[in-house]
């Protein structure tokens, strides 16, 4: 993962299961998890980007995937079908 655009400091990190995720929102004021379906996937495979901000609508963030990883994920789904 890497960040193209961002005016603040970010702490990214790959979590192995739902304890490590609970102890990663514990040194954060604010925690919040978000789940993608398949359908979620298929639309950022389809070059979509997925924006939402907190409650408090200070923050905005976008998620998108690069051209590597749509290519291989459209690979992946047409070998499916």
């Amino acid at each position: 993962m890497k960040r193209d655009i961002g005016n603040y400091e970010a702490d990214f990190q790959w979590l192995n299961n739902e304890i490590e995720v609970e102890a990663f929102h514990d040194n954060y004021y604010y925690a919040e998890t978000l789940s993608m379906s398949l359908d979620d996937l298929k639309e950022m495979i389809n070059g979509k980007y997925l924006a939402w901000t907190f409650e408090e609508k200070e923050y905005s963030h976008v998620l998108y995937l690069d051209d590597a990883a749509k290519n291989f994920l459209k690979r992946l789904l047409e070998d499916k079908h």
